[in-house]
């Protein structure tokens, strides 16, 4: 008998960086804050949401804080 149940259509991700403060701040340095500080910005916001907008094609949530989520439908045919 063919298998006829629907396949889960969406992914879900969920970043958690709550322990990346000992990164972010590990130097006196400000120059180092900053850099550390934009590459949890890319990491958790631009980097997730071009990648989702480029794979799927559709929808993407962003939440603030430490912890992003991220919804997006799949496409039958895989890449």
């Amino acid at each position: 008998m063919p298998n006829t149940t629907v396949p889960n259509l969406y992914t879900l991700t969920v970043v958690d960086l709550s322990g990346i403060q000992d990164y972010v701040f590990g130097s006196n340095r400000l120059a180092e804050n900053v850099g550390a500080s934009a590459l949890v910005e890319q990491a958790t916001h631009q980097w997730p949401l071009k990648l989702v907008e480029k794979m799927a094609r559709g929808r993407a949530r962003r939440a603030a804080g430490r912890s992003d989520l991220h919804r997006r439908r799949q496409r039958r045919d895989p890449l």
